[in-house]
């Protein structure tokens, strides 16, 4: 169910951003100016109250149905938020989260407490408690995590700022006693940033990564390199703006223990959204290739679809039609997932 939500959500869209303009002369990749300032009143709203509401439904190829609701309201006055979460599967399971904080300002700390059902019908509890000193540029957080099946870890994380970034160490301890560390160091020089990485993890088993972006010109550069357990991994990203040609263009490349892969993915704007078309090689020299479209409209609904094309032929569409309540600001997607060649409908139970 997990993998289902994440493509659901991978497939959503929320960025409705933009500026206002007429409709008989607008410019190339400018938004709609009724959809734009029913958007932002929206936006302006939620930012007022605090609150979040959303709905998604999602229709498998194979007549199943998902849904997720989503609900968050926060007090400004006193620094407390609260927020629930439930979820079906395509089997009719639910699995619920409700989440309670607060926030001190005067104080530089916070607190969290997170409570939910999975669907197998167990639970857990997660408390989360943190502060900062913002003199020293010190900070602090404990996590404490347990479950209805006995099983519960205890998380330090203690952090300092420095005259470039950061440095910060974490330290998970399980029930039975088994650790695993983490040591992060962050810095950044003359429009770079360097994240170097080492741990332990609870087997004993040691791991290395260091990621370094550069600002472009035109974008970013990015090149990662890993080592662990699941032997040596690497990628080189390379991101690139065209301002006059409204694009967005991102080549990738990488070796992992089964050889080399590449992709690359290009998102054009347009009037009314943008175009999307992606593909990615694997190892095998299998291809998979995307083609995506967002088309908002002047009431400030959208519409998104997806198609993915396998290595054996076969597609996937995902279609996504989004609304808001311009009186209460909830977005509701109703999410659809279509198969070529269709799937096989299950026995009904």
């Amino acid at each position: 169910m997990n993998r289902l939500i994440s493509l659901t959500a991978l497939t959503v869209v929320l960025a409705l951003a933009g500026t206002t303009a007429d409709a008989g002369d607008r410019k190339p990749g400018a938004p709609r100016a009724g959809q734009a300032q029913q958007h932002q009143a929206q936006q302006q709203r939620q930012r007022q109250a605090g609150n979040v509401d959303r709905q998604t439904n999602v229709t498998l190829a194979d007549g199943r149905q998902l849904s997720r609701g989503h609900s968050r309201s926060v007090d400004r006055e006193t620094g407390s938020w609260q927020s629930q979460t439930n979820s079906t599967d395509g089997q009719g399971r639910t699995a619920t989260r409700n989440a309670s904080g607060q926030v001190d300002r005067d104080d530089h700390s916070y607190s969290r407490e997170v409570n939910g059902t999975r669907r197998d019908g167990s639970s857990y509890t997660v408390n989360d408690s943190g502060s900062r000193d913002p003199e020293t540029g010190t900070w602090q957080r404990q996590i404490d995590r347990s479950n209805s099946n006995g099983q519960s870890s205890s998380t330090t994380v203690n952090g300092q700022r420095t005259e470039t970034g950061r440095v910060v160490d974490r330290s998970t301890t399980r029930a039975d006693g088994a650790t695993a560390s983490q040591h992060t160091e962050v810095s950044h020089s003359d429009g770079s940033r360097t994240v170097n990485t080492t741990g332990t993890t609870f087997n004993g088993a040691e791991y290395s990564r260091s990621a370094t972006a550069t600002r472009t010109d035109t974008g970013v550069v990015r090149d990662v390199s890993s080592s662990g357990p699941n032997g040596e991994r690497s990628r080189h990203d390379e991101v690139v703006r065209d301002a006059a040609a409204d694009t967005v263009t991102r080549t990738s490349s990488g070796s992992n223990p089964q050889g080399d892969w590449s992709s690359s993915a290009t998102r054009t704007r347009t009037d009314d959204g943008y175009v999307r078309d992606a593909s990615r090689t694997n190892a095998n020299g299998q291809t998979v290739s995307q083609h995506g479209e967002l088309v908002r409209n002047d009431d400030g609904s959208w519409v998104r679809s997806q198609t993915t094309t396998g290595v054996n032929g076969g597609n996937r569409i995902v279609t996504v039609n989004g609304s808001v309540n311009a009186e209460t600001g909830a977005v509701i997607r109703d999410v659809v997932v279509e198969r070529n060649p269709a799937p096989e409908v299950p026995p009904s139970p």
